[in-house]
């Protein structure tokens, strides 16, 4: 299943993730809505790879990897690349 709904922001030591599928729940800040269940994730920031890693796994896919944070121009050319 692709994820078209999720948000990355990437602050000083900490990298956050929200997305929104149709699974239940598992992690005790996951909350149901309307639209399905909200899943938050968290990871350091400087280990971008894991951030990438991440999301790959998840299979986010959108035709712009959008970034909030500090780490979105820290990280900008590896980014860039992303999900290619």
């Amino acid at each position: 299943m692709e994820h078209h709904n999720f948000a990355l922001d990437i602050g000083g030591t900490l990298a956050k993730i929200a997305y929104i599928d149709h699974s239940e729940p598992k992690g005790e800040l996951d909350f149901e809505t309307s639209k399905g269940t909200v899943h938050l994730a968290h990871m350091d920031s400087k280990d971008i790879q894991s951030i990438i890693d991440f999301l790959k796994s998840k299979k986010f896919n959108a035709p712009v990897l959008r970034v909030t944070g500090g780490g979105a121009f820290k990280f900008q050319e590896i980014l860039e690349v992303y999900p290619k």
